[in-house]
């Protein structure tokens, strides 16, 4: 490539300028400055919205901007960067002509597996110390104006509950400009708060024509499939609702995927479970990745959401992306499912009494963290589709003993167990099976259950390398801040006031 190219970031050092060999003028040109509006004029036309451009801190454009456009549009071969340092800018596009075969080489290496059209463009300015850093704000802002133009309507299943309502809101703050339609079989509810102009509708997923006729009555390009049922804790470890659960999970799913593929939709994103694996809790997940198999033995939730993800994996294609994200244990507000149990305790008196020795981790993750995962996969499946076919584990990726999850939950409320009461995990095991003999009897309902005792021991949490590399994902709110704010939106629900200063401080693992 002609022209003079830039240095690696840290070769000179903050005192040295760029010179020539007599010394006397400065070898490289100032960069011109550019505006936003003139990057998305670049970048905009060259293919279909799937480029993200990286910038300097300055917004300096590189000299032969116009020399990497030309390349690229004669090429159209690499694949996008989400993200790119100097020395992957040097390393597409190195000094001399001696390298340009080399070039060529590396950038045949990054042609997208699907044969999607592709570009690579890197921005790069550069200073007295090298390269700048790189300006977020205007990725950002490149990102947006071209992804809003790969999709226009997102189809969001289960939309008014706890998981699809959060989606649906950050989908509506980061893309304004695209239509959503929330299907869900419940009306919004109060404690799950819609953006205004969402549109809602009120139906069935297990039933197949009601299913498909909201598809082409929307003709969404982009669906998110977060509806499903998570069984209550006093059904969670046993079989009554085993034939409501498949068929609202796996049936549901299937209709869901089937109406996708009928009516053109491009990218479909399917919120499985950390419990497709983790449901097995008869054996430890420390650190578990992607490629752990699917639990043999599991709740009917695991294995209805188990088989559910399989489906949708196996019906990734050239036409219709998908993937499927597997979030944690879940916390935020709108809560139903972690933190009124665990509050609860404290009025059952049983916050005292621990099961087994307390050191078993956790991945607890907050539903925003959740909510950005899901539009980094849509922006994925619409673009590189270097996530088609595939899962991902999500969570804060900051595990925490379930023992201090529950003290930093009562702390907010301002209790603190007077003492410390342990309790062999094997005793538990048993009064676990006196009390299910109990409701068999009886016909009452209790939340004691062996399965409630193994699950409380359980050491459950993941890596989370793969959904940072392919998806870029990374928790933004983090999980002492996610707690407290789950605890005062429950506390607002209760229609209580939480104590002014809060005692989590003197509880929290260092």
């Amino acid at each position: 490539m002609a022209g003079p190219q830039p240095k690696r970031a840290g070769a000179n050092t903050a005192g040295e300028s760029h010179v020539d060999r007599a010394g006397s003028a400065p070898s490289v040109p100032p960069p011109p400055q550019i505006s936003v509006e003139e990057v998305t004029r670049l970048v905009k036309p060259l293919n279909h919205g799937h480029i993200i451009g990286i910038v300097s801190k300055a917004a300096q454009i590189h000299p032969d901007i116009n020399d990497v456009i030309r390349v690229m549009r004669e090429k159209e071969q690499s694949r996008v960067l989400s993200g790119c340092s100097s020395d992957a800018f040097d390393d597409t596009f190195e000094e001399g002509e001696e390298d340009e075969d080399e070039d060529k080489d590396e950038r045949s290496k990054n042609h997208d597996p699907n044969g999607l059209p592709c570009i690579t463009l890197c921005f790069g300015g550069y200073s007295d110390v090298g390269y700048d850093e790189i300006n977020s704000s205007l990725i950002d802002n490149i990102k947006i104006l071209t992804m809003s133009d790969s999709f226009s309507k997102v189809l969001v299943s289960g939309g008014t509950g706890f998981v699809g309502s959060a989606i649906v809101r950050a989908l509506a703050q980061k893309y304004p400009d695209v239509a959503i339609i929330v299907i869900d079989q419940s009306p919004p509810r109060p404690q799950h708060v819609l953006p205004d102009n969402i549109s809602c509708i009120q139906l069935d997923i297990t039933s197949s024509e009601a299913v498909i006729n909201a598809f082409r009555a929307t003709k969404p390009n982009v669906v998110v499939h977060t509806g499903g049922l998570i069984p209550g804790l006093a059904e969670r470890f046993g079989r009554q609702l085993e034939q409501k659960t498949w068929k609202t999970n796996f049936e549901g799913t299937q209709n869901m995927l089937s109406a996708a593929q009928q009516t053109g939709v491009i990218a479909f994103v399917y919120t499985s479970t950390c419990c497709v694996v983790t449901d097995d809790t008869s054996n430890p997940h420390p650190n578990i990745t992607e490629e752990w198999p699917s639990a043999v033995r599991s709740t009917i939730y695991g294995e209805s959401k188990a088989a559910a993800e399989a489906l949708v994996l196996n019906a990734s294609s050239s036409k219709l992306a998908t993937c499927a994200l597997r979030p944690s244990v879940l916390c935020g507000p709108g809560d139903c499912q972690l933190l009124p149990p665990i509050h609860a305790c404290i009025s059952k008196y049983e916050t005292p009494f621990l099961i087994g020795d307390g050191l078993n981790l956790w991945d607890i993750t907050h539903v925003s963290n959740v909510a950005d995962a899901h539009i980094l996969a849509i922006e994925n499946l619409v673009s590189t589709r270097t996530a088609a076919g595939e899962s991902f584990f999500i969570q804060n990726n900051e595990p925490i003993t379930f023992r201090d999850l529950c003290l930093a939950i009562w702390a907010h409320f301002g209790h603190i167990p007077p003492i410390e009461l342990r309790i062999p995990e094997s005793l538990a095991h048993f009064a676990g099976l006196a009390c299910e003999t109990v409701t068999r009897v009886m016909g009452t309902r209790t939340t004691l259950s062996r399965g409630t005792v193994r699950d409380a021991c359980a050491i459950r949490y993941a890596s989370g390398e793969k959904a940072k590399e392919i998806l870029g994902y990374e928790a933004r709110m983090g999980i002492e801040e996610g707690i407290r704010l789950s605890c005062e939106d429950y506390a607002s629900r209760l229609g209580v006031k939480l104590p002014a200063e809060n005692t989590t401080r003197k509880i929290w693992p260092m």
